[in-house]
């Protein structure tokens, strides 16, 4: 079997959102321990979930909807999985980011704020 064709795939879809999808997640989780540092409940046993929480279902989540778009014909199935993908982080980051006592204006924390705000 050639792995060539393979590798060719995962290179097309890695350059097309699965990078920004991985980078966005770093950056969520850097932006998530400084604010559990800020608010003193780091927990180091918290962060070996992080690759099967975040990185693994939204990368496998991607490819998938990468794959079954273009074997469906269905070309609007990787973009809408990618915004998806990062209207979830972006809740994600914004928890983080009240948490670390930044203001956000009223109609964003009304739309992707889980967290309560820091009093």
């Amino acid at each position: 079997m050639q792995l060539q064709p393979v590798l060719d795939k995962f290179i097309a879809i890695w350059n097309n959102g699965l990078s920004l999808i991985v980078l966005f997640v770093v950056f969520n989780f850097a932006v998530a321990v400084a604010a559990a540092l800020k608010t003193r409940v780091f927990d180091l046993s918290k962060i070996a979930g992080f690759l099967t929480d975040k990185i693994l279902p939204y990368t496998i989540a991607f490819i998938v909807a990468q794959l079954a778009g273009e074997a469906l014909s269905l070309s609007a199935l990787a973009p809408t999985a990618w915004a998806a993908i990062m209207a979830a982080l972006l809740g994600d980051l914004a928890d983080s980011l009240v948490a670390l006592g930044l203001p956000l204006p009223p109609s964003v924390k009304a739309l992707v704020v889980k967290a309560k705000e820091p009093r």
